[in-house]
């Protein structure tokens, strides 16, 4: 099997030839999932590692069979609720330390295969080569293959030791919550909030208002009417939440799309997607800010989604046996 780091040369993309360092294939137990690093690779420009998690194909199937049974349009309402249901998903950052010295730069790309429901052929051969697929046939698989750029100029002359660690992202702990609100000139209202280990909160909603970006603010795309009307919340959450939980009010819209007004408007609507919108408050005030999507005109009332994100396992760190290893 011919493993290469992918990397730019001006604007062409060249492929660069890896070899394996001499390490025994790792399996470990994270996050809810077998995980599998059967090989490393390096050559001159990095360092390449292929990484597998397993699930049951049976928890992959009753995920599979309830989410494809609901229409399009239920799933796009519950995009995210399906997201965190799957259990072939988990968003993981990774590190490497060579020779104690850190890898933090990466790009990663990967795809998943389920045997007798979600084929992917390249992710099949790499499990045969690896002899996971005969190990482990009820398996349903996730694979990300990782390259990391030397943190020097140049490859070390030999990797001492090697360490990998994973960390992952924050992901919702709850089902979200949708929360209608005025537009403008809301009322203040209290909101229970209940976290996974039973903790008691209340989510203080203060007021909503409506605000505008500046007019100049696509300045840049004259060729374009952009909606620039959206709403504020000013809200508290008290007691003040657990280190580590982060609660979030999203517009459960995706507001206005931008309409092309250029010379060609008579061909087309509106195109493009939804504009997000970032506001900040004053440091010293305790209340917390958030905006909705942008629209030409603010709606009356406003669904907002309500959802509490936290830190689904702690950091894992592997270390590679690999004294004196040549690059």
């Amino acid at each position: 099997m011919e493993v290469f780091f992918e990397g730019k040369w001006g604007k062409a993309r060249h492929k660069y030839p890896c070899t394996a360092l001499h390490i025994p294939p790792q399996r470990f137990c994270w996050y809810g999932a077998e995980w599998f690093l059967p090989a490393v690779y390096t050559c001159a420009q990095g360092l390449v590692f292929d990484l597998f998690f397993a699930v049951p194909i049976t928890a992959y199937r009753a995920f599979f069979d309830r989410w494809t049974a609901m229409t399009e349009e239920e799933l796009e309402a519950q995009e995210e609720r399906a997201e965190a249901e799957n259990p072939l998903h988990r968003s993981v950052q990774y590190r490497m330390f060579v020779n104690r010295r850190d890898l933090r730069d990466y790009s990663a790309s990967g795809s998943v295969c389920v045997p007798g429901i979600e084929e992917d052929e390249k992710i099949s051969a790499l499990l045969q080569d690896y002899g996971l697929l005969e190990q482990y046939p009820d398996r349903a698989w996730n694979h990300m293959r990782v390259q990391m750029p030397w943190a020097t100029k140049r490859r070390p002359k030999a990797i001492r030791t090697l360490k990998l660690q994973l960390s992952p992202h924050d992901a919702m702990v709850s089902e979200p919550v949708v929360l209608e609100i005025a537009g403008d000139g809301a009322e203040p209202m209290d909101i229970p909030v209940i976290l996974p280990d039973g903790g008691r909160h209340t989510l203080h909603i203060l007021e909503s208002q409506k605000d505008a970006l500046p007019e100049n603010a696509h300045a840049a795309d004259s060729d374009f009417c952009w909606p620039q009307a959206f709403s504020v919340l000013r809200y508290t959450v008290e007691p003040a939440l657990p280190e580590g939980v982060r609660l979030q009010l999203r517009d459960a819209a995706q507001g206005d799309r931008p309409v092309y007004t250029g010379q060609n408007a008579g061909y087309g609507a509106a195109v493009g997607g939804a504009i997000g919108i970032i506001v900040r408050g004053d440091q010293e005030e305790k209340a917390q800010l958030a905006a909705s999507s942008a629209y030409f005109t603010v709606p009356e009332t406003l669904q907002w989604r309500l959802c509490l994100y936290a830190k689904p396992a702690e950091d894992i760190e592997i270390s590679l046996p690999c004294a004196d290893d040549p690059c």
